[in-house]
This record gives C-alpha cells, structure tokens and sequence, in this order.
C-alpha cells in the first residue's frame, strides 16, 4: 500500500499539468508561435514587394467557434482574407517605399491547418511545441490576423511606428509577429474593388497640416478655406452633388460648419463628376464658432447609397484636421450716422375733423406733424437718440414744429369791451 501512494501523486500531478497548459475554449486568440518557428520569419526578409494574386475563392472561417464563408486571395504565397489582404498591400507599398520589406508567413488558416497547430502544441511532436488556439476560436481562421517576417531587419520598427496607421494592431504581446486588421486604413488596394472607395494622396492630398503637425487656429467669427483631395479607386464615377465630404460624426450637426457649407452636416461636392482612377477636390472651410481646441473629423458619403467606409474606404475619420479657435482680435463695430430729416408732413384743417396725415420719419430727423382745426395730433418723430419730439400747431393750422407755446388770441377781450360799451350807451339813452 506505502508503495502505491508516490504512483498516485504523479497521477495527480500529470493532470494538474494537463489542465495547465490546455487552452482557453474562447480565447482572443491565444499566443500562438507561427508555423515554421523564427527561421521562417527571416526567410523571405531580402525579396521584392509583397507579391499578391487577386482570384478569390470560397472557404469556411470561424469567430468564437462560429462557421462563415469567406472569401480568399493569395498574398506571398499565403491565403488571406479579401479585404485583410488589400489592406496589408497598401501597407507593404508603403513599407517597401521606406525600404522595409513586408511579407506574410502566415495568414487565413483552414480547420484541418488549425488541428494540425493544435495537435503539435498539445502533443508538443511538431512546429517546435509552439503555442496555437483550439480550432474553431484562432483570429487567423476568421480571415484578420496575419503572422508578419518580423525578425527582419527594420520590420519590427516600421510596423510598431505605422501599422495603427493601415489598420494593423499587435494583439498579443509576446507575439511580435503576430498583427491583426479589423478594418481601418486608407482603403485602396487592388482585389475585389468596391463600387465606392477612395485613396488617400498623402500628404499632397489636403491644404491643412496633418494632425501631428498641430492646430489650424481660427478666431472666433473667422473662416479658413481649404480642401481636401481623394483618388477614385472603385468602379463608379463620383457623381457631383451625391458624393460628398462629411464631418464625423454621421449626420450630426458639427461646430465647425461655414457658410460656404451644403448643411450643417455636409461639407462639399466635387465641381464635377470624378471617374474611376480620377482624383475629386472637396473644398473645406472652417469658421470659428466656440474658443477651444478640438478636432475635426472628415467622411464620405455617396448620398443615398453608402458610406465610403462601409464601402472600399477611407474609415471615417481617416482624414482630421485638429482646429483651434481663439477669441476675436477684431474692435466691436461702431454705429452708424443718423439719415436725413423727415419730411414735412402736411394736413388739411376741419372743424372737428380727423388729423391730417403725419410726414416720414427719417433716421435722426423730426417728424413732420398733421394738426387739423380740432382735430387729432400727428405721429411723433424719432431721433437718433431714441426720444420722441412732439409737434406744435402752426398759426395756419398746417404742419409747422416749434419748441414756443403759441400766442393767446385776444378776441375774447375785445368782445368784453364791446358789450361793456353798449351797456353804457343803453344807460345813457
């Protein structure tokens, strides 16, 4: 019995062991050590561009352990997933324009190829023992992660100083050459073009500075006008009036908008119609509406049919301009001269009769006034500083303006003195 106990251990611990080193059954794809070991992360470091084959084919993919068809190109020899594989090239064109040479060692991957991984690293026979996720739940069977030659000379730099820039992000960090593409990028790239996508021109492409180059500044009030440029690499032509630069958000109103503006929330059109391989020119004015640094984020949309980043590209806000806006330098406005006097307004005279009719204001003048026989005071007149001047009768019952009281008339006394006389006569006869 004493001797069966140190037999009944090692059992014990070999199953800890087992359970240790099994993956994860839904993993974000696992560190998995690429197929061939480092050898075949240098092999191919001295060729030409990135080599790539646009004839698609169907295949099976898996997400979380989830079938899908996908469809598939070659690049370097390898299958990749359609768009996957467009973005990588535009990478590489860029990389090898840097003199850095992109190449794939491993990208879309079959079940039968993921089992195969499988078995080697569980059974620890095969591809050095490395690492590899349970079929079914590896990024490299969805068709978005690529295995990179990053043991070549500048690869690893280039892609950790521009991968972000195309789309690619390093997942798992004791892979460096593990890279995956979930979308983003420039767009372009040469298979399966879709019918809406554009190029970006660099840096050629736009009259403002890039983000990194800092902050257009703008006063509040004030406008900036400038463009934006794009290459038609899709099937269709960009008809002028429905393909159009946005900001982003969609559809929302931006605090950038300038009057030159088809909306609060579009931009521009081309001027005309912009044919496949053509580049279009969108013009971009900012006016400066609330102090405050912040940026502004560009789209495009073919109005009524897609986004072009729903489409072949650029993702939405691919194209920014970071815009600061700072108080008015310009002195408050002054106000303006009074106008002319107004006219004399006239008005005829009646025994208890309506007002004649009252003359025109003008701006900083008097008012002419009507003023009937008994009749109803004119309209006053309006001055520059807002205060009313009211009229005086004249002694012709016409539209004349004083500042004096009138004379009293004296007809009541003489009438007085006339039946006083008359009275005294009467006495006397």
């Amino acid at each position: 019995m004493k001797t069966q106990r140190p037999l009944f251990l090692v059992f014990l611990l070999a199953l800890f062991a087992a359970a240790c080193v099994a993956p994860p059954e839904d993993s974000a794809d696992p560190a998995e050590g690429v197929p061939g070991g480092d050898e075949a992360l240098i092999a191919t470091s001295s060729d030409a561009l990135s080599s790539i084959d646009c004839s698609e084919s169907s295949d099976t993919g898996y997400t979380s352990g989830k079938a899908f068809a996908i469809t598939v190109v070659t690049v370097d020899g390898k299958k990749v997933e359609k768009d996957t594989a467009n973005a990588y090239y535009v990478m590489a064109k860029a990389a090898a324009a840097a003199g850095v040479n992109l190449k794939i060692v491993s990208g879309f991957r079959t079940m039968a190829e993921q089992q195969y991984l499988y078995n080697c690293y569980v059974n620890c026979s095969c591809n050095n023992c490395n690492l590899a996720a349970k079929p079914g739940y590896s990024n490299h069977q969805s068709g978005h992660a690529l295995d990179l030659n990053t043991s070549a000379s500048g690869v690893l730099t280039w892609l950790n100083n521009h991968g972000a820039t195309y789309g690619f992000k390093r997942t798992v960090p004791s892979e460096t050459w593990h890279w995956e593409w979930w979308g983003g990028g420039p767009g372009g790239g040469p298979c399966g073009k879709a019918k809406y996508a554009g190029e970006s021109l660099g840096l050629s492409g736009q009259s403002y500075p890039i983000v990194s180059q800092g902050a257009v500044e703008v006063e509040v009030g004030e406008t900036v006008t400038g463009w934006v440029k794009l290459k038609n690499i899709g099937t269709e032509t960009w008809k002028a009036g429905t393909v159009k630069l946005a900001p982003i958000p969609r559809d929302k109103p931006s605090p950038f908008a300038s009057p030159s503006w088809l909306s609060d929330h579009r931009i521009s059109t081309p001027s005309a119609d912009v044919k496949p391989g053509s580049v279009g020119e969108f013009p971009l004015d900012i006016t400066g509406s609330v102090e405050g640094e912040s940026l502004l984020e560009l789209g495009w949309v073919a109005e009524g049919i897609t986004w072009f980043a729903d489409s072949g590209g650029p993702k939405d806000g691919y194209f920014a301009v970071k815009v600061k806006v700072v108080p008015s330098t310009k002195p408050p406005g002054t106000g303006g001269q009074g106008g002319a006097a107004g006219a004399t307004g006239s008005g005829g005279s009646g025994s208890g009769g309506d007002a004649g009719a009252a003359g025109t204001t003008g701006a900083g003048g008097s008012a002419g006034s009507s003023w009937g026989d008994g009749g109803v005071i004119g309209a006053a007149g309006k001055g520059s500083s807002g205060t009313k001047v009211l009229a005086d009768p004249g002694s012709d019952g016409g539209c004349s303006v004083s500042t004096e009281r009138a004379p009293t008339p004296s007809w009541p006394w003489l009438t007085m003195a006339a039946l006083g006389l008359a009275l005294i006569r009467r006495k006397r006869g």
